[in-house]
């Protein structure tokens, strides 16, 4: 199991078929990611602070802008961070996450 964040095991279990839901979308989505959508992302990549840089895996360490730049262009970066903004939305929405 993941480190454990999650209040019970039964709280995990639907994680995880969230989880995989929302991973089925993302792999059905379209070659053009709605603008609302990206307009949440920015938004919210918006109130990072300006000198706070972010590690995206293997890809590196970006800045507020440049992530911005690359939800924008709907690059293989952007749509990943998307990704991780669904499935942080996703688990807030669903009470998943200890504060």
């Amino acid at each position: 199991m993941e480190r454990c964040i999650y209040r019970s095991l039964q709280q995990y279990i639907k994680v995880r078929e969230n989880t995989e839901k929302i991973r089925g979308v993302k792999n059905h989505m379209t070659e053009q990611i709605s603008k609302d959508l990206k307009d949440i992302v920015i938004a919210r990549l918006e109130t990072l602070p300006k000198h706070m840089k972010m590690s995206i895996g293997s890809y590196g360490d970006f800045n507020r802008e440049q992530l911005i730049e690359h939800v924008k262009k709907e690059d293989s970066i952007g749509k990943k961070i998307i990704q991780v903004e669904l499935e942080f939305l996703q688990a807030m929405k669903e009470g998943n996450l200890l504060v």
